[in-house]
């Protein structure tokens, strides 16, 4: 029969906040914020209201990466464990961690959950202190089968994270929390419990390592708060989920990383900012990060323009400074590593996004042998000695073949278009016209004016972008990557070329999707257009591809391992 403790002994329990800032896939993500408010801030203020917990400790490694996490502590009046060892072994942090703090009762807590629950915490501290010949807490699934949706936290004995540190021989052992409590059950003894029954759901990521689960938590927090004045807290959630299934396809897709598993780097080298514009670097960030949701493979970008290098990192990936051949000088590199070519060794994967004025030099695959390499969306000369080509748009039956891949069915619709789409709403705008040329501008505007329209002219890089895009009826432009998005919103797109180039692209795209040549040059035959949709105006229906170009992309670099091995 198991030994149950005196309530009157106060047994000392500390929370211990496992926290570092170079997350390989979304760097620095304790501080990302959730309503206005960081990860780590929803974390404290969570462990505050427990009746259990004695101390709250940021548990970090000495880097001075790591530095705002201790300047946090400091600033909240928390204890911090500033860890000298081993970068990687996690076990021992947190063994030593708990040796200073003087803990008996330790709550493991991770820095990139924010749903942690404070009653539920205590129910486990309750249930440990009770049974002390228990090493740890183990929540049981409820009589359906759904688990306890309370991820992130861990509650054990002193004794037990100290014997499985010196248990853990080996790297995945060390580098994780504890996992050979969990194998070695004739050595740790576990106390089962449940917890109350508002938290069980089926099983779902509520951790955030990617910007998909970061999306995930933003928008749980807006429907709590906003919609339905509730507080965002696990049972909220679990409710609010029950009734929304849908919301969990914002994150199911990403990867969960395996406690063994092989990890590749891919590298972005991009045209963006200045002439080259920014649509090549909207179009790339959509496809890294899919990478590193499907595939968990942390992803870097080569650009030497300080707005993308911001785009870039406020969507949580890494920025090296500089360019590819380029034929002018990159400019100063501020604040960002400047690339070292002799880094190339550390990436499995090269996507090349180029524009489509300029080429590389004919020997420029030599500084790739034995890294994999994509192009999107040239196919010349110099492209064609990478290992695969993807066109992401429309394109005539003879470029398709070998290793070139494309077509409407690897069209990238960046999220913030997929999430304009799902936004619903009415069509409020009756012409979008993105029109740099002020003569062109004045012809949509005295047209408009004539007939009573709403139109509204955007300028380069705009947030409010997609939601003003799915809000039009129109979408007139000299012809882009937009023309794609604009049919994924069934927004008509609509051409006014500045140029001989952009007309037979236009003209290439409508006949290649299935519709009539909808351009113009003057108001006549902007009010033919007009009668035309009038009258309906068939359009293709067009879905996110990405998960193909993906799908390439672990295919190449297996290729590539087997090549090489």
């Amino acid at each position: 029969m198991e030994q149950i403790e005196s309530v009157q002994k106060k047994q000392r329990t500390v929370a211990f906040i496992v926290a570092r800032l170079n997350s390989s896939r979304l760097p620095a993500k304790q501080f990302r914020k959730i309503g206005g408010k960081s990860i780590i801030e929803w974390i404290v203020d969570s462990l505050r209201q427990s009746d259990k917990i004695d101390d709250i400790v940021i548990t970090t490694v000495a880097a001075p990466e790591n530095l705002p996490l201790r300047n946090f502590a400091e600033e909240n009046d928390l204890s911090c464990f500033w860890y000298e060892g081993d970068v990687d072994h996690v076990t021992s942090r947190l063994s030593a961690a708990a040796k200073s703090f003087n803990a008996e009762i330790c709550v493991l807590v991770s820095g990139d959950c924010p749903l942690i629950y404070a009653p539920a915490i205590d129910s486990l501290v309750c249930e440990l202190q009770k049974y002390p010949d228990a090493d740890y807490v183990s929540v049981e699934p409820d009589e359906s089968g759904q688990v306890a949706s309370q991820e992130g936290v861990f509650v054990a004995r002193q004794r037990a994270w100290r014997n499985a540190d010196d248990l853990s021989d080996r790297p995945e052992l060390k580098e994780h929390f504890f996992p050979i409590i969990f194998q070695r059950p004739d050595v740790f003894k576990a106390r089962k419990c449940f917890l109350q029954k508002d938290v069980y759901f089926a099983k779902h990521r509520f951790s955030v390592d990617t910007w998909a689960d970061l999306e995930f938590m933003e928008r749980i927090y807006s429907e709590l708060y906003f919609l339905q004045g509730e507080s965002f807290e696990l049972p909220n959630v679990v409710k609010l989920l029950r009734k929304k299934p849908q919301l969990m396809d914002i994150n199911s897709h990403v990867h969960q990383r395996a406690l063994v598993e092989d990890i590749k780097q891919v590298l972005f080298v991009v045209d963006s900012g200045g002439r080259f514009g920014y649509g090549h670097l909207m179009r790339s960030m959509e496809l890294a990060l899919q990478i590193t949701e499907w595939l968990s493979w942390p992803v870097t970008f080569l650009v030497d323009d300080e707005k993308a290098a911001q785009l870039v990192e406020e969507r949580g990936m890494r920025v090296v400074w500089g360019a590819w051949e380029r034929r002018f000088d990159v400019p100063d590199c501020g604040c960002w590593e400047r690339f070292d070519r002799s880094s190339m060794s550390c990436y499995s994967m090269v996507i090349l996004d180029i524009y489509w004025k300029r080429d590389l030099e004919a020997n420029w695959r030599a500084e790739f042998l034995e890294v994999s390499v994509l192009v999107l969306n040239r196919h010349d000369s110099w492209a064609l000695k990478a290992d695969r080509i993807v066109i992401p748009e429309v394109c005539s039956a003879g470029e398709i073949g070998g290793k070139v891949k494309g077509g409407i069915d690897y069209i990238i619709i960046r999220r913030e278009i997929r999430n304009a789409r799902s936004a619903g709403g009415g069509r409020n705008i009756d012409m979008l016209a993105y029109l740099s040329r002020p003569e062109h501008r004045r012809t949509v505007r005295r047209y408009a004016d004539l007939h009573g329209l709403s139109v509204k002219f955007v300028d380069g890089f705009r947030d409010d972008f997609p939601q003003q895009l799915a809000h039009s009826r129109f979408f007139i432009s000299g012809f882009g990557y937009s023309f794609y998005e604009a049919l994924y919103l069934g927004t008509i797109p609509v051409a006014l070329p500045f140029s001989p180039e952009h007309r037979d692209a236009a003209t290439f795209f409508y006949e290649k999707v299935g519709m009539s040549p909808l351009i113009f040059y003057s108001e006549r035959e902007l009010q033919k257009i007009m009668e035309d949709a009038g009258e309906g105006t068939s359009q293709v229906s067009v879905e996110d591809g990405t998960k193909r170009i993906v799908d390439i992309v672990a295919e190449l670099v297996s290729v590539q391992e087997e090549l090489t091995s």
